[in-house]
């Protein structure tokens, strides 16, 4: 009988704990529909603004599709053609894809997908607060005003349109599995502790090398309070965290090491300053906010949410409270201290590597040793988002204060609580939220349905690219949204960085069509060209159309499709299977394409651009021939020189590297009237050794590749 009463009792606490957990993940959701709205409504179709948000959209959905389609190229995205692994040129957001790719892949809609995550963000990480917070102070109520300081503030809705900062809900249950781990040692908490960790790492890096700062200070803060605490166990089980975590992440980590390293990717020193927080942005808070708006606009910094840092009065009056109570005795006192002084190393290190003095002289700051010693620290450019880990650790301290304040107050611990709770809220709201509807399904602009039905290997160029930086990711972002319909391979693209290609191309187009715009999109063998009139200034579209005219042989019109204009590239001879297969030269180098201005006269000069890739940096130095053959395959005139940009050779080039290679190639003045062909190949210079050409199954073409033929009149 005694038995069975302690098993019954058991049971009734664990249903009465769980209960409790699940009413205040219910009240976390129910505030984040309210503080969100209208995101709930417009779940299917809603995204915060056309720039990065689309950005995010993308990477979800081909994060989705790679996943099950083609796994071993997830990272070979089909943005910035032709440069390989440019999904590497921002967040990978992999484990948000996780949670995603079902959504994705029941209802095709990756706006969905993207809008449910961010509730979730917000719903789970007040949730998490709650777990830990409530373990820290064994108050609940506590728990609750700290999980709501936590998930919402204004710093949280001024990132709203990051998906991989609203993806922040892993951080707090790191922390919680954490200090589960070295009080009880059981495996269990150690699963959680890698599971969340790697899928907070995975859904931004950011806040994942963060997490991993704040874990590592944490697991040193516990060793020092209580060095018995290591044994064999404890050990072998941080051990083993830190290797399944390398494990997970050093292979996804190589595509981003190659691109940096290849492309020259980095962020400068003074975009690192530029991103840092100076003390005023953590009293400022982005437009929109009910309370903060006007209060704080001179202190905001213009069209950069960035720097706005605002936690709230009751966020950080909870967090003295608790500060003021560390003296106090008790078991958890240590570990509430250990949050203290991570707030202030994040605080300190949120406002980056230097600092100017009074006097205009500038001083390093401790941010700077992440940036020597910290392996990928190097990447981050916005140190000012450091101000999540603030965030997190006035939440901790918050529910402590509150704990205290609850303590004497017996029947009121409800109103207080009730009052704690409505004060967070009321200083994060900004209701409602801005957002645009963007066509799903059939309500796709009709130039995209058309484009998902040809070939799926064409390569498509969208114009026009805007002149101004600051308004690449608007006009591109929608462009990347629409390919997850279409899939074809964009020269188009926008990202954390940009391949020179693209950059080349936005220069040029700005004239377009003109022949040194033609000249790339054979260089590329550009398929489709797709001009979007509504995107182009009334003055601009009358004098693009008169240009037009003039290439009409080479920009075949196939249609209008609404307001975007649709031109077929005629593209020169290509004498190696179908348009998708590009000619691999040896083992690294491919020619992507050509453009030839030829000769119609003996005696003339033929003048042809060779647009190569290497895939692999070269071991050697090549060269280049070109030769021009009669019908009977006799050589009449060449050129040899080495494939070169400027005076630098093959073994200079980088992984990915475009290079335009231009030969000039005199005709005999005495050649006889008739058909000419141009071919040509690369050879080691050391040993005149000709590379064999191979196509995209790896078969040998031999050594030498035929391009277009001339007419050569008397």
């Amino acid at each position: 009988m005694g038995i069975g009463h302690s098993i019954t009792n058991e049971l009734r606490r664990l249903l009465d704990r769980d209960r409790r957990g699940l009413g205040a993940l219910l009240y976390f959701t129910l505030l984040t529909v309210a503080l969100t709205w209208p995101i709930l409504p417009h779940l299917h179709h809603g995204v915060y603004n056309t720039g990065d948000p689309l950005l995010n959209v993308w990477i979800l959905d081909w994060g989705a599709h790679a996943l099950v389609s083609q796994p071993l190229e997830l990272f070979d995205a089909n943005i910035f053609f032709p440069y390989p692994l440019t999904l590497a040129y921002s967040e990978s957001l992999l484990g948000s894809v996780l949670l995603a790719g079902p959504i994705i892949w029941l209802t095709h809609n990756p706006l969905l997908a993207a809008n449910l995550l961010i509730l979730i963000g917000f719903a789970v990480s007040g949730w998490g607060m709650y777990l830990l917070v409530a373990r820290l102070t064994g108050s609940r109520l506590a728990a609750l005003v700290a999980g709501s300081v936590f998930a919402f503030n204004p710093f949280r809705f001024a990132h709203i349109g990051h998906l991989q900062l609203a993806t922040v809900q892993w951080m707090p249950f790191v922390f919680l599995f954490l200090d589960r781990l070295f009080a009880e040692r059981r495996w269990r908490d150690w699963l959680g502790l890698t599971v969340t960790f790697n899928l907070q790492f995975l859904s931004s890096y950011y806040y994942g090398l963060f997490t991993a700062l704040a874990a590592g200070v944490l697991t040193g803060g516990y060793l020092l309070l209580n060095r018995r605490l290591l044994n064999r166990r404890l050990a072998a089980q941080l051990a083993a965290w830190g290797t399944v975590t390398l494990a997970i992440n050093l292979p996804l980590a190589l595509p981003y090491l190659h691109v940096s390293r290849s492309m020259g990717f980095a962020r400068s020193l003074e975009e690192v300053v530029d991103g840092s927080a100076h003390l005023r942005n953590y009293l400022s808070a982005a437009p929109g906010s009910w309370l903060y708006d006007r209060l704080t606009l001179s202190l905001r910094e213009p069209a950069w949410s960035e720097h706005s840092l605002l936690l709230g009065v009751t966020a950080w009056g909870l967090a003295g409270v608790g500060v003021l109570g560390l003296k106090r005795s008790g078991s958890q006192q240590g570990v509430i201290g250990l949050y203290l002084a991570l707030l202030i190393m994040a605080f300190v290190l949120s406002f980056g590597p230097r600092a100017r003095l009074p006097d205009g002289s500038m001083t390093w700051l401790p941010y700077h040793l992440l940036l020597d010693y910290i392996p990928g620290f190097t990447a981050i450019r916005v140190p000012a988002r450091l101000a999540i880990l603030v965030a997190a650790c006035v939440a901790v301290l918050g529910g402590r204060g509150m704990s205290r304040l609850l303590e004497p107050s017996g029947r009121t611990k409800g109103i207080l609580t009730g009052l704690a709770c409505a004060a967070v809220a009321l200083e994060a709201a900004s209701m409602p939220i801005p957002f645009q509807a963007m066509p799903i399904g059939d309500a796709v602009p009709r130039v995209y349905q058309w484009l998902a039905r040809q070939p799926r290997d064409w390569v498509v160029l969208e114009l026009p690219l805007p002149a101004r930086t600051e308004s690449i990711g608007y006009t591109e972002g929608p462009r990347l949204y629409y390919s997850t319909f279409h899939r074809k391979r964009l020269v188009n693209g926008y990202s954390g960085f940009f391949p020179p290609v693209y950059e080349r191309i936005r220069s040029l187009s700005q004239e377009f069509p003109d022949q040194r715009m033609l000249r790339w999109l054979d260089g590329l063998r550009v398929n489709i060209v797709i001009l979007h009139r509504d995107q182009y200034s009334p003055e601009a579209w009358p004098k693009l159309e008169r240009n037009l005219e003039q290439f009409l042989q080479v920009l075949e019109p196939m249609g209008w499709f609404e307001d975007a204009l649709v031109l077929r590239v005629r593209l020169p001879e290509w004498q190696f299977g179908d348009d998708a297969e590009r000619p691999l030269f040896g083992q690294g180098i491919r020619l992507l394409g050509y453009h030839l201005e030829g000769a119609t006269q003996p005696g003339e000069m033929i003048t042809l651009r060779l647009f190569w890739q290497a895939l692999q940096s070269p071991g050697d130095d090549y060269t280049a021939f070109v030769h021009v053959l009669n019908a009977q395959g006799r050589l009449v005139a060449q050129h040899d020189g080495p494939p070169q940009d400027g005076t630098r050779l093959t073994t200079t080039w980088r992984d990915g590297e475009v290079v335009v290679d231009v030969h000039g190639v005199r005709l005999p003045g005495d050649l006889p009237a008739g058909e000419y062909c141009l071919q040509v190949g690369l050879y080691q210079s050391r040993s005149i050794e000709r590379l064999t050409i191979r196509d995209a199954n790896g078969e040998s073409r031999g050594d030498a590749l035929r391009l277009s033929c001339l007419l050569i009149e008397r």
